[in-house]
């Protein structure tokens, strides 16, 4: 998973972070409470709709597995979905924040390429 500080969640997009906080700590979900300060953005979603903001958070072959169990939970800004515990993949339904979340992540991407 990479670490850097520029793909940290809690740091790129603090907004999104704080919802996921706020879902996982009304449904009492410790277990996933204390992975989100270390969430690292991996990857863009690769739909290819430009506002969709969706991202992973763990390598998009695991979230294909179709053995591992899967939940998600619905947020303000969209959906948490987890796979065998941990949080792999953020949706980001298309609309105009997903199009900035979109931006943002791939400023962030290409900055980290570099």
């Amino acid at each position: 998973m990479n670490s850097s500080p520029c793909l940290k969640l809690v740091f790129l997009l603090p907004e999104i972070a704080n919802d996921i906080i706020e879902k996982l700590e009304k449904e009492e979900r410790l277990d996933l409470l204390e992975q989100v300060q270390e969430l690292s953005i991996i990857s863009l979603c690769e739909c290819g709709d430009t506002s969709c903001g969706s991202f992973y958070t763990i390598e998009p072959s695991v979230t294909e597995n179709e053995q591992l169990s899967h939940e998600g939970l619905r947020t303000k800004s969209g959906l948490i979905e987890v796979f065998n515990g941990e949080i792999g993949f953020i949706e980001i339904v298309p609309s105009e924040i997903g199009k900035e979340v979109r931006k943002k992540i791939s400023e962030a991407l290409i900055r980290e390429e570099l």
